[in-house]
């Protein structure tokens, strides 16, 4: 019977119950950055640092040792890769993107420290350098591209003409004096292009008028400038320092704007596109904290932290896209990794034919079925012809739905490709030790930066939309995310392990339902938005339903533009197995009741063997053991005597030499015993003989012959001598021979007694 108050108790209790589980043993996904991986573009070369997007973020330069790689922002495909003098330390892009700074490590005199690139017919070209700089890890290009600035070898730093020199070198066009004493880590112009801020490791953030060359204001910290910025609108000056943020109004009255406590270690900062949150890079791990880049929300006071993007691999530097929610982040490898909150398909509307139905025709999509394997790779599907077109069951996504009465728990897993999970891998077999392969501490910190990126609500509105069982609508209460598996223990040369990420959502019914029952996902259900199924597709879908009775349901392959999705789940089917599996069926029914009886069984069998060992003979007397020990010892004593007494004699001998009366009867003919022979004799003289067995005689020779027989007995023992005399005497001579036998000895056998151990005497 249906029990509202129940009901309401249940619903309230139990999902409190599983999130607190849940949230005990699973990353917590709160104030997430929005911005999940999409991908990474991989060089040819090693070990990077820098990275920057084009002013339009259609493009990425990034270095890679002594070499540049720009690669497309949305695609990741390599455009162009050039090599230049030294390790590459910093990258700057002109307003327009007409010029790529770019500046090196110069320890040797009279060599490139920072270089010049211009665009021309399409790529970019070597224009002239400088050779003034040692370590140029700054650099600032003012906001009308003819000049930029950086730190020279003196100490101090000067600004260059951005396109004109003498020979291959480009001239001075400001000098600025030496007022920092340790090495310039930031510069930057403002965007009216009247100041510049430089700051250094002696902790002096100093405001410059770049028309004279002299200083407007400084302020003093007592830990080194990590890095220094005006805001997009110059409106805000910035700086970190000591696990500090500062901001300064950029006005007449350079006035305090605000202060925000943040990572010592933070190294990096860069303004939000509309200037309303400072993203601050924390490059290394702090204890239970992973790498990371933390958003401070400076439009109202006090400030806070809005969100975090998490990041698991070794991260040096990171760039924001100009206008859409992605940043670019080098890696210290060869690759450059993009996190966003959406991956742009090709083309909106397909043109010719679009097998998977992801808005990317067939004839440039590399993947036209969309179960994630190449083209050109895929050859594993139930035809054995045009796999390409055929998807693998088994790498598309997955939506498995278990239903429990009014449980229900749904599934949603997405395999990622090979050049995902390769890329993935690869970063993380170095991001905390080298051993080219993936740790238990890599592992988890790699699936605490996935499973932090995703929208929980949204994931739970989503499903609580579009699924409907039996007409009930799903309630979820629950999201927890997990790497299934591909990551964990493999190695960085692996390209063909396939990552597997799941989403468990669990929720109720009103109300609880039993097969037959339908089950309806209507609308079709997107991927889960910023987050990192965004790089598979959302479509082709496999779908399995099980319920708790052992039935289960599926659609093989679910397409976009197929209709809503309606299954039903039938009974099981009823087998008969026989008297044997009933008798089965009942002891899996009923077993609680066969455990009480085995273990009832148990203790009764045990009290009664306990109960046994236990129990006191009663009939043992005391008194009759003291009385008769004696008697048994002296029989004992006697019984060791005659032993010793027949080895002396006859050593060969292994019987005893039996009594007088035996030897006789072994001798002569068997007499019975006395009292046998007195009984005969009785009955002779005077009664009548004892009544035998009647047999029918035929004759009556055989009648008299069956007489004889039943009545011999005992005669033909006896003499022709008087019976009564003849039983006394044997009797008399029998008495006599026992008395001699006894009394004639006893004291040679008590002087040749062997030892008898004695019993113990009973308390």
């Amino acid at each position: 019977m249906y029990r509202p108050l129940e009901y309401i108790r249940r619903c309230i209790w139990h999902p409190v119950i599983v999130v607190f589980l849940l949230l005990s043993v699973s990353p917590i996904a709160v104030a997430t950055s929005g911005m999940a991986w999409a991908g990474a573009a991989q060089s040819e070369n090693g070990y990077g640092t820098a990275v920057a997007y084009g002013p339009n973020g259609d493009i990425v330069a990034s270095g890679h040792e002594s070499t540049i790689m720009i690669s497309d922002a949305y695609t990741h495909e390599n455009i162009q890769s050039f090599y230049v003098d030294f390790f590459v330390e910093a990258i700057e892009f002109s307003s327009y993107g007409q010029y790529l700074i770019i500046g090196m490590v110069s320890n040797l005199p009279n060599t490139p420290a920072t270089v010049v690139y211009e665009f021309i017919d399409g790529e970019y070209v070597r224009a002239k350098h400088t050779e003034d700089g040692i370590n140029v890890d700054s650099i600032s290009i003012s906001p009308d591209d003819n000049t930029f600035a950086t730190a020279i070898e003196d100490g101090r730093f000067v600004e260059w003409k951005i396109n004109s020199g003498t020979g291959s070198n480009l001239e001075v066009d400001r000098q600025y004096p030496a007022s920092h004493t340790g090495h310039i880590t930031c510069l930057d112009h403002s965007m009216d292009g009247v100041h510049l801020l430089s700051g250094a490791s002696d902790g002096l953030i100093i405001m410059w008028n770049r028309e004279s060359q002299s200083e407007v204001t400084r302020w003093e910290t007592n830990n080194p400038i990590s890095d220094c910025k005006f805001s997009l609108d110059g409106s805000i000056m910035s700086w970190i320092s000591g696990g500090s943020l500062y901001l300064r109004n950029h006005d007449s009255t350079q006035s305090y704007y605000g202060q925000f406590d943040i990572s010592i270690n933070a190294s990096q900062i860069s303004f939000s596109q509309d200037d309303s949150q400072v993203a601050i890079l924390v490059p290394i791990i702090e204890g239970e904290q992973s790498r990371r880049i933390d958003f401070i929300n400076i439009n109202s006071t006090p400030f806070s932290l809005s969100r975090t993007m998490y990041i698991a691999h070794n991260a040096p530097m990171f760039s924001i896209h100009p206008s859409d929610e992605s940043i670019a982040v080098a890696t210290s490898s060869n690759l450059i990794v993009f996190y966003s909150n959406s991956v742009p398909n090709e083309s909106e509307i397909p043109i010719g034919i679009d097998t998977d139905q992801d808005n990317i025709p067939d004839n440039v999509d590399t993947d036209d079925d969309g179960d994630g394997i190449i083209d050109q790779f895929d050859n594993i599907c139930i035809a054995g012809n045009n796999c390409n077109l055929q998807p693998n069951q088994d790498t598309i996504r997955q939506f498995d739905i278990s239903i429990n009465g009014d449980e229900i728990i749904v599934i949603e897993t997405i395999h990622l490709d090979g050049i995902h999970s390769s890329h993935i891998r690869q970063l993380a077999t170095s991001s905390i030790s080298s051993n080219h392969r993936v740790d238990t501490d890599e592992f988890n910190q790699f699936e605490y930066a996935i499973c932090s990126e995703y929208n929980r609500d949204e994931i739970m509105t989503r499903w609580n939309t579009h699924l409907t069982i039996d007409d009930y609508a799903f309630n979820s209460a629950t999201v927890q995310c997990r790497i299934d598996s591909g990551l964990y223990g493999t190695n960085d040369n692996d390209v063909g392990t396939r990552i597997t990420i799941s989403w468990q959502i669990t929720g109720r019914i009103i109300t609880p339902v039993h097969t037959p029952y339908n089950v309806s996902i209507i609308s079709g259900i997107q991927t889960p938005s910023s987050s990192i199924a965004q790089n598979v597709h959302s479509f082709p879908i496999h779908v399995h339903i099980e319920d708790v009775s052992g039935s289960s349901s599926q659609y093989e392959v679910w397409n976009r533009r197929d209709p809503d999705l309606f299954l039903t789940v039938q009974s099981p089917t009823v087998i008969d197995g026989g008297s044997i599996s009933s008798a089965v069926n009942i002891l899996t029914t009923y077993w609680y009741a066969w455990v009480v009886v085995s273990v009832v069984s148990v203790i009764l069998i045990g009290l009664i063997i306990v109960r046994r060992r236990n129990v006191i003979d009663l009939d043992y007397n005391e008194d009759y053991i003291d009385a008769n020990e004696d008697e048994w010892e002296q029989i004992v004593d006697e019984a060791a005597a005659w032993d010793e007494i027949m080895e002396d004699e006859d050593p060969q001998m292994s019987q005893p030499k039996p009594p007088s009366a035996v030897t006789r009867d072994i001798r002569g003919s068997p007499q019975p015993p006395s009292a046998v022979q007195r009984d005969l004799a009785r009955q002779k003289r005077d009664g009548p003989k004892p009544k035998m067995r009647k047999v029918k005689p035929t004759t009556k020779s055989s009648l008299h012959e069956q007489e004889n027989e039943d009545t011999v007995e005992f005669t033909h023992l006896l003499s022709s001598k008087d019976i009564s005399e003849e039983l006394d005497t044997t009797e008399d001579s029998e008495i006599s021979d026992a008395i001699a036998n006894i009394t004639s000895v006893q004291s040679d056998k008590s002087n040749r007694k062997r030892p008898v151990r004695r019993k113990k005497q009973m308390d």
